[in-house]
């Protein structure tokens, strides 16, 4: 029934069930594509996938999606963890060892994180405490609005994302997916565009797949193309997301933490190589990092290696810059990001505008 729900709330959203994707055996993708877009896309898969004579179903061509604003509309990340702390579900904190071991929080922070965040009962926490988690979680700013960290953001890790993920600290892979469940159903079920003040900082409150990503997942199944999640999200929330458009747990990558003996998850993150120097997480260049290790299987090398590479990637932030650069070929979604909007006009990717509540987009200004 779970997997049932969306794309029934979907219809009454206007995103409802995909069209059939082949017509009289010709491929057709429907709705708010580019023209242009809609015909690159159909020529890779054509000239790639099972129609093309150089088809291999044994190494069949490799699809990767980002999933919060690319296969789906929304940030399951923020979704969860705004439920988890307004309904009291964050039971394993303040974590052994306080704040600091979570995130590289100035220190003044930490201390203050620490002093604050005395449950009253498990799960809730004062309301200094849960304005300031919730400002740096979804921000990476403190109640002033300076910077909350100590480390600035890296080639694959940024701070605000990885303790995002670490706030579920000391809780098991399936009570945190029960998590995501709950706050999933409520923004497929919120109204399109719905925002709300998560202990004092605004947020959004909706989510939804759209039909063209549902018709696209159903093409490239069916026309023999392998399809990975690669996402900054908690893996056990993006397993569940990811599930809504029929990716078992196996083909999801997402954010990390370290578990313990008793499964219950721990500060720090896995890492995808022995002797890793710092955290590499499902950011930027530690999207390609954990991809060439669990979609392709390499071991070693993987800081430096480009090949193999998958065909197609989606996404539509900085925090896809890596995966996006290094597919043969990639499609943005425009949600204004500079720096990863630049480069796919340098590069020529496809650049589609966002296809549900698409916010207002100016052409960047680049070198």
């Amino acid at each position: 029934m779970r997997l049932v729900l969306p794309l029934l709330l979907g219809v009454v959203a206007g995103c409802g069930a995909a069209p059939a994707p082949v017509e009289d055996g010709v491929l057709a993708l429907h709705g708010g594509w580019t023209e242009e877009n809609r015909a690159r896309l159909l020529e890779v898969i054509t000239t790639r996938g099972r129609r093309s004579p150089a088809y291999d179903p044994a190494h069949p061509p490799v699809v990767l999606f980002d999933w919060d604003n690319t296969a789906m509309r929304g940030d399951v990340g923020d979704l969860a963890f705004s439920y988890a702390l307004d309904h009291g579900a964050l039971t394993g904190l303040p974590p052994a060892g306080g704040f600091a071991a979570l995130a590289p929080f100035r220190p003044d922070l930490a201390a203050d994180l620490d002093a604050s965040c005395t449950p009253s009962a498990p799960g809730t926490f004062p309301s200094h405490c849960r304005n300031l988690l919730a400002r740096i979680a979804l921000t990476g700013r403190d109640l002033r609005d300076h910077d909350a960290f100590t480390v600035p953001i890296g080639p694959t890790y940024k701070p605000s994302y990885a303790l995002l993920s670490q706030l579920f600290v000391g809780l098991a892979h399936e009570e945190i997916a029960a998590i995501g469940r709950t706050a999933l159903r409520r923004a497929f079920e919120a109204p399109l565009g719905a925002r709300t003040e998560v202990a004092e900082t605004d947020v959004e409150a909706f989510a939804r797949i759209p039909r063209e990503l549902r018709e696209l997942v159903e093409v490239l199944r069916r026309e023999g193309f392998e399809l990975w999640v690669v996402s900054a999200s908690h893996q056990a929330l993006v397993e569940v997301a990811a599930a809504e458009l029929g990716f078992p747990a196996g083909r999801v990558i997402g954010m990390r933490p370290r578990r313990g003996a008793d499964g219950r998850y721990l500060a720090g993150f896995e890492a995808p190589f022995d002797g890793a120097a710092s955290p590499i997480t499902t950011y930027d260049e530690g999207k390609r990092i954990w991809a060439l290790r669990e979609v392709f299987g390499l071991r070693e090398g993987l800081r430096e290696a480009r090949t193999p590479a998958p065909v197609l990637a989606f996404g539509d932030a900085d925090t896809d810059f890596a995966m996006l650069d290094w597919a043969e070929h990639a499609l943005l979604f425009d949600r204004g990001h500079v720096r990863v909007g630049c480069r796919a006009r340098e590069r020529g990717w496809m650049i589609q505008p966002v296809l549900v509540a698409a916010p207002p987009v100016d052409p960047p200004s680049c070198p």
